[in-house]
């Protein structure tokens, strides 16, 4: 089984579960459970933002380091062929996008004081 999580508060140190794998390594808060393959998992950084494609995606690498230097556009469920989902983190927000066809479902639950 594998999947993909975060957890977001301002008053408590970010959580991840045993056995997890930080999307970036000097950023906790978002993380990968479970055997990805590289192409599944790929995952830039500009001083403004964080940027993750996790899934089968078309996006190339030349794209993938545009969407952190240009942040990325509402139509990125569907811009690449493929079944994914795109996470972007700001000093602002973090941003989900997933899959028109849903095969990405995203939940959410607030509980030990942040949002999972």
């Amino acid at each position: 089984m594998r999947w993909f999580g975060g957890f977001a508060t301002s008053t408590a140190a970010p959580r991840s579960p045993i056995g997890s794998t930080l999307l970036w390594p000097t950023t906790p808060g978002c993380w990968t459970v479970g055997s990805w393959a590289g192409h599944e998992v790929r995952t830039t950084r500009s001083a403004a933002r964080l940027i993750a494609v996790l899934g089968t995606c078309g996006i190339t690498a030349a794209e993938l380091t545009r969407l952190s230097t240009d942040g990325v556009p509402d139509d990125v469920e569907w811009r690449w062929p493929g079944s994914y989902t795109t996470v972007e983190v700001t000093h602002a927000a973090t941003r989900i996008w997933t899959d028109l066809g849903c095969a990405w479902p995203i939940y959410t639950t607030a509980t030990d004081g942040g949002i999972y």
